[in-house]
């Protein structure tokens, strides 16, 4: 978000309104790598490339389709985990199993989490759009 600290003005908040959402203001845990892949065992390949990180979004869409300004502010982030496509719409792994008229595509998926964000200079909770998941769909020539 461009001129997040002018636009967001976390500076200007009061501290205790930011102790009222503390339990946000944290990081998600990564999932620990199953026994298997700490092995390096082969194990079922994913037809679609993906990217596992830990994100601080500092604008997200809400439920209603309006861009909202989630609060990041000094010790007080939300560390959001996601997997994301690295190239969506990219054709999946190649799979001469599949009916020639199947083609194999990555896509996208969406969530609704609640974060904090800022509305009209007050902090409150709001369910916001963030990336999930990488799936592998198929569509027709």
């Amino acid at each position: 978000v461009e001129n997040y600290m002018e636009a967001t003005r976390l500076d200007k908040i009061d501290p205790k309104e930011f102790e009222k959402f503390r339990a946000y203001f944290t990081d998600d845990m990564a999932m620990p790598l199953n026994i298997a892949t700490r092995m390096e065992i082969d194990v079922v390949k994913k037809p679609c490339n993906t990217i596992t990180n830990l994100i601080y979004p500092e604008g997200a869409m809400s439920e209603d389709a309006k861009w909202l300004l989630v609060v990041q502010y000094e010790q007080h982030r939300q560390g959001v985990l996601v997997e994301e496509c690295e190239n969506e719409e990219q054709l999946g792994e190649e799979n001469s199993t599949l009916p020639l008229e199947d083609i194999p595509k990555c896509k996208q998926n969406f969530i609704y989490r609640k974060l904090v964000v800022l509305m009209d200079g007050v902090m409150k909770e709001e369910m916001v759009k963030l990336p999930s998941t990488c799936e592998c769909i198929m569509s027709s020539n």
